[in-house]
C-alpha cells in the first residue's frame, strides 16, 4: 500500500516535471515576451497620458499638435479631445491678441494722424500770415 502511494507520488512529481519542461521549451519565451510587450503598451500609454497632462498647459500649439500625431496610438479619446480643446482655445487667444494688437495700432495711428491734423492747422495760419 505504502508502494503504491510512493509510486503515484513519483508518477505525479514526474508528470509535473515534464509538463514544466515542455512548457519552458516551447511556450515559456513566447509567453516571456508577450508579457514584456503588455508591460511595455501599458508603461507607453502610461506615459503618453503623463506628457499629455503637462501638453495641456502648453501655450504651442504646433507642439501639441505634433505630439498629437506621434501618440495617437497610445492616447485615450478623451485625452485627444482635451488636447483638441487646449488647441482651439491657443488659436481663439492668438486670434484675440491678433485683434486687439491690431485695435492698439488702429487707435495710435488714429492718435497720431489726429495729432498731425492738429499740428497742420496750427502750422497754416503762420504760413499764411508769413506770405502776406
Amino acid at each position: 500500500m505504502f508502494s503504491y502511494l510512493l509510486i503515484a507520488i513519483i508518477e505525479f512529481c514526474l508528470t509535473v516535471l515534464i509538463v514544466s519542461n515542455i512548457y519552458d521549451i516551447f511556450l515559456g519565451d513566447y509567453v516571456r515576451q508577450w508579457k514584456e510587450k503588455i508591460k511595455k503598451k501599458n508603461s507607453l500609454i502610461s506615459s503618453a497620458n503623463k506628457i499629455a497632462q503637462v501638453k495641456l498647459i502648453s501655450n504651442d500649439d504646433k507642439d501639441i499638435e505634433k505630439f498629437i500625431s506621434a501618440n495617437a496610438d497610445h492616447l485615450s479619446n478623451e485625452m485627444i479631445a482635451k488636447l483638441v480643446a487646449r488647441i482651439e482655445v491657443i488659436r481663439d487667444d492668438q486670434v484675440i491678441n491678433a485683434d486687439n494688437i491690431l485695435k492698439t495700432r488702429i487707435d495710435a495711428l488714429a492718435k497720431n494722424k489726429a495729432q498731425a491734423l492738429t499740428l497742420e492747422e496750427e502750422a497754416e495760419p503762420v504760413g499764411q500770415v508769413a506770405r502776406r
